[in-house]
């Protein structure tokens, strides 16, 4: 029974894995046209359009129901791993692994979001530094970006400052936040986590 859980498992992660690929091939239209990615499409796509139904998932044209459909499939192969190496099942150790799997969903969306508010801030001033005062933001590309970023920043940065902040600085002040409350929390969940799946209840 242990060799058939530790199978599973790694079937899983296989499974997983090939998900994440087909994921990634969703952004370059070229290979997800491909041999490949018909191949990946037939294979991985019935089990992630389980999840794009959940609206809740959806915000302002991004849709985080691929990053659920992972975290689920990389949480149960862990659940089998540890069954396959004798690991006793207790409630302590479930509601860990739930615990994880909801952090590691909102912790992977929020990690994005803030890369996606660095590469702004990075771009925003590389493109003031080169246009010399003649600098004009209308990018259709950027501008939908802006108008998904936008609301957040200036709700985070509203946080520290009363009054309103500069575009850049609410950038820079929501990239730290962001970047430091995933830190922390990643350190403080890893412990809540560790003391409930070595109780023993």
């Amino acid at each position: 029974m242990l060799h058939f859980f530790y199978f599973l498992s790694k079937a899983l992660w296989l499974y997983s894995v090939l998900c994440f690929i087909r994921i990634l091939l969703t952004w370059f239209p070229k290979a997800n046209y491909s041999s490949i990615g018909q191949i990946l499409s037939s294979i991985c796509d019935p089990y992630i359009n389980l999840f794009k139904s959940l609206r809740f998932l959806s915000y302002r044209g991004l849709n985080f129901s691929p990053a659920l459909a992972l975290c689920i499939l990389f949480a149960l192969s862990t659940i089998l791993e540890s069954l396959s190496a004798g690991v006793p099942l207790t409630i302590g150790y479930i509601c860990a692994m739930l615990i994880q799997l909801a952090w590691s969903f909102v912790s992977s969306a929020l990690k994005f979001i803030g890369f996606l508010l660095f590469i702004r801030l990075i771009v925003f001033i590389v493109m003031q530094k080169t246009a010399r005062g003649s600098y004009s933001s209308y990018n259709p590309v950027w501008d939908q970006i802006d108008s998904f970023v936008s609301p957040l920043i200036f709700k985070i940065s509203g946080i520290f400052f009363r009054r309103m902040v500069s575009f850049t600085k609410a950038l820079i002040i929501s990239v730290v936040v962001l970047w430091a409350g995933c830190t922390i929390l990643d350190t403080l969940i890893l412990m809540l986590c560790q003391a409930l799946a070595s109780s023993p209840f």
